[in-house]
């Protein structure tokens, strides 16, 4: 129910986030940044964090770390 862009993500409500002024959209693929995800395929295991705020947000570090890791329990 979400559309992914390079500098926007659309929620199934309707809410938009974009990339305006200070706030950007970050993408974090297995705890690395990457630039998009549009072609990427997601794999097994794989860890995904879209982050939205600041270029250089402090908390960055922790939104990664929080990213559960439940698929290698199955």
């Amino acid at each position: 129910g979400m559309k992914l862009a390079k500098d926007s993500l659309t929620e199934a409500d309707g809410q938009v986030w974009r990339n305006e002024g200070d706030n950007v959209l970050k993408f974090f693929l297995n705890g690395k940044q990457v630039e998009e995800l549009g072609s990427y395929v997601i794999q097994p295991l794989d860890k995904l964090l879209i982050s939205y705020g600041p270029v250089s947000d402090p908390a960055i570090q922790s939104q990664i770390n929080s990213v559960a890791d439940y698929a290698k329990d199955h």
